[in-house]
């Protein structure tokens, strides 16, 4: 058989296919064009999530300061009872 003695791509053009790679499939741009004045509310909408953030994060600080002086106080309770 000639297709065996010249190689594998020679039998695949025998069989009437070509050797190409295969391509991923093309993924379109999900992105929208914004009007006029949208630069503004997305900036608004950032502002405001980093402000929702912030005071998020100050409140979690100051609860878990308060739990922090909480256990010192509990401690040294348990150290000074130790002590007696």
């Amino acid at each position: 058989m000639a297709g065996q003695d010249s190689g594998s791509s020679a039998m695949t053009e025998e069989r009437g296919r070509e050797a190409v790679p295969k391509q991923g499939k093309k993924r379109h741009d999900a992105s929208k064009p914004r009007g006029e004045g949208a630069w503004e509310q997305v900036l608004t909408e950032v502002a405001e999530r980093m402000e929702k953030s912030d005071h998020t994060a100050e409140t979690l600080e100051g609860h878990v300061l308060s739990e922090i002086d909480v256990m010192k106080e509990e401690i040294e309770g348990l150290q000074g009872s130790i002590i007696a």
